[in-house]
This record gives C-alpha cells, structure tokens and sequence, in this order.
C-alpha cells in the first residue's frame, strides 16, 4: 500500500510539473494533442499493425500484432494479445534512449479480464546496455490512470471509471511521464519496454491466475 501511495503522489508531481511548463509556454493543449500523434518528437513503437520495435515478450498465451476484430476508429489493426501470470508484452528498440518526455498508448480490453486484472498489469522499462541488465521501477496501470485523471483536473477515483471502460472494451488513452520510471537512475539508457503481469508487484500473485486479455494501439514515446 505505502508502494502505491508513493508511486501515485511521485507521478502526480511529475504530471502537474509538466503540465506548469506547458502552460507557461502556452502550448498544454497542443502537448496533449501531439501525444499520441505522429509528430516529429513522437517516437513510434506501434501503430496500426505496423510493429517498429521487435519483440522480446515471454508468457504470452496469444499475440497479434494485426488483429482486425476491432481496431481503432480509423485503424485497419490492433495489436492484440493474452498476458499469462508472470509473462510480459516486451518491446525492443534498436537505439538506447534517455526517460525524458512521455509514453502514451491506446488499450482496451476483450471483455475476458476484469477492471481489477486489467490494473494490475504493470509498466517498466528495461535495458541491456551497456553490459549489465538493469530495470526500471514499475507503475500499474490503475496507478497510471489514477495520476493522469488528476493531473487532468478529475479525481483520482476517475482512474476507477477509465479501468472499467477498458475492461468494456472502449479504447482508452494513457499517459505517463517517463521521468517517473528513472527516479534515483541518473542516465539510465533504456532498449526496451514492458508491460506484463507480475513483474515486481507479486502480493496476489498465482501461475493459475487466468490471462489477461488486452488489445493495443498509437504506442509511442513523445520527448
């Protein structure tokens, strides 16, 4: 619990830390427009079926990175898969990067997982450069979409709403500051990132656990 208390009150800070900068240069709207656009400080991961990073997953039950079931409005695919306990959606960047700017991502569910399962899944970073493996904390997705309805102006329980939309299968954008995955890491380089299930938060956890079903879209990192 005090876990989670800390991450939310750190990704707070981050948020409304962005969001003043933003607003003293006059141009919040149009950060938040860009997030998931496809400007030039947009770095892509995936997009419409079009996979940039490669995959270095493990757990998953099912993957597929062009699934046209129900893709976006005005998208031909999704990338869809099925997180087992302990497995992990893992993407790979042929350039090591810096945790400056934000990650931003559209995901729903398939109405196979809960709201519950659906925040429990876990984003970090990793690395394997330059010659030791090293990781980045993790934030939930509940902490994520917690920080993000208040640093929008809504109370953190909207997080609670945006989970169940998800978990309804209703395409939902998450933001998050990457300077919140580097804290008490000075130049940390990441290659690679991950969202999976029971990767550092393990209270609960069960290899029985049922997977969790998930379908993604406009990944991409903006510095």
């Amino acid at each position: 619990m005090e876990q989670r208390k800390a991450t939310l009150a750190l990704l707070l800070a981050l948020l409304a830390a962005g969001q003043a900068a933003a607003a003293a240069e006059g141009a919040s709207a149009a950060v938040r427009r860009s997030l998931l656009s496809t400007s030039p400080s947009v770095g892509p991961i995936y997009s419409n079926g079009n996979l940039e990073w490669r995959s270095w997953s493990w757990g998953l039950s099912s993957l597929n990175v062009r699934d046209a079931s129900k893709p976006m409005p005005g998208a031909r695919a999704a990338l869809c898969l099925a997180i087992q306990p302990f497995g992990a959606l893992s993407l790979r960047s042929s350039v090591p990067f810096s945790l400056d700017g934000a990650l931003g991502f559209y995901i729903r569910g398939n109405g196979n997982s809960s709201a519950a399962q659906l925040g429990s899944l876990e984003i970090q970073f990793e690395s394997s450069s330059p010659r030791r493996y090293s990781i980045t904390r993790s934030i939930t997705l509940a902490e994520a979409l917690a920080a993000q309805a208040v640093a929008e102006g809504a109370p953190a329980s909207t997080g609670d709403a945006l989970l169940a939309g998800i978990a309804a299968g209703q395409w939902t954008p998450v933001k998050v500051p990457l300077a919140a995955f580097g804290e008490g890491q000075p130049g940390f380089k990441a290659d690679r990132w991950t969202l999976g299930s029971c990767l550092q938060r393990l209270e609960g956890c069960s290899s029985a656990a049922p997977a969790i079903d998930v379908c993604l879209d406009q990944i991409v990192t903006v510095s």
